[in-house]
């Protein structure tokens, strides 16, 4: 008997999936039904699932574009009245319009309304504009139901349009252009707040991030604003001779997170949907490898 055919997924068949992931990345926080939670893991308990929800997006990565594409990393600002323009009257400039779940709302009530090309430019040029920078944080971090819920949206979202090149679409989101923190006033303050955000330096360093590299080289861990935190990584490592190790550290996260990118354009997403990320990870470990070239040049003995 031949195997079974994968049915190909149709517009009328996508609208419930987006559906149905916008109502677990909407209301997470505030219980899941045990069916639906099921479908993603059936050995779960949904109970827990609130708990990991806050630890995943509350206080962990927010699940707003802005924060990953706008440059102050504030809902509200610029990104925010772009995307609401382009949902138009279904969310308007309301600061929901950022979340991964009113877009995913949108783009199901497109599919639901027959305007599938619509749906298709809107899933390319706003959801995969962060989507996949999303992911592969998530994929990090202690979270693993909810990393495999955004995955499955990525997985969703770059079946619709993910395989089409860019000149087919219209005007697709990329991060903000942020400079390099290298002047010559520029201190550990100014370093931790350009690391703090992604659209500087490709992805975004989270508190799980943060505490895993202090951890390894025995540092206190800091309190505060994340951009704090960052600042007290650095400023600990300084303090005990490790800032080198520091740097090491932070390099090799960004390591990963391009790894997992280019991964992902090679099963997932055309190139040119992850490499706006891809630049922005090569410009932080330029900024990284400035740090520890400085670094070293403090460990240096000087001469007599």
């Amino acid at each position: 008997m031949a195997a079974a055919q994968p049915t190909e997924r149709t517009d009328a068949t996508r609208a419930p999936g987006y559906d149905v992931l916008a109502s677990l990345l909407e209301h997470g926080a505030n219980g899941v039904e045990p069916d639906l939670a099921r479908l993603f893991d059936p050995s779960v308990d949904p109970e827990q699932l609130r708990s990991q929800y806050v630890a995943a997006f509350d206080l962990g990565v927010p699940p707003f574009a802005s924060a990953f594409l706008e440059a102050d990393r504030c809902v509200g600002s610029a990104v925010t009245a772009v995307i609401g323009d382009r949902m138009g009257g279904r969310a308007g400039a309301d600061l929901a319009a950022c979340h991964v779940a009113a877009q995913f709302r949108h783009v199901a009530g497109l599919l639901v309304s027959d305007q599938g090309d619509a749906a298709a430019v809107f899933v390319h040029d706003v959801i995969l504009a962060w989507l996949p920078a999303l992911s592969v944080v998530l994929e990090e971090q202690a979270v693993p139901f909810w990393a495999a819920v955004v995955r499955q949206a990525l997985d969703l979202a770059s079946d619709h349009a993910g395989a089409r090149a860019p000149a087919q679409w219209s005007v697709p989101l990329h991060p903000a252009e942020v400079a390099k923190p290298l002047g010559e006033k520029s201190g550990l303050a100014d370093i931790a707040q350009w690391l703090s955000t992604p659209a500087a330096v490709g992805t975004f360093i989270s508190d799980h991030d943060l505490v895993a590299i202090g951890r390894v080289l025995e540092l206190p861990r800091g309190f505060g604003s994340r951009p704090q935190r960052i600042e007290t990584l650095l400023r600990s490592a300084v303090d005990y001779g490790a800032l080198s190790a520091a740097t090491d550290g932070i390099a090799a996260l960004l390591q990963r997170r391009r790894e997992a990118l280019l991964e992902l354009s090679k099963t997932h997403v055309h190139l040119g949907v992850v490499t706006p990320w891809l630049q922005r990870l090569e410009t932080g470990l330029e900024v990284i490898a400035t740090l520890a070239e400085a670094a070293r040049h403090e460990d240096e003995p000087s001469e007599a």
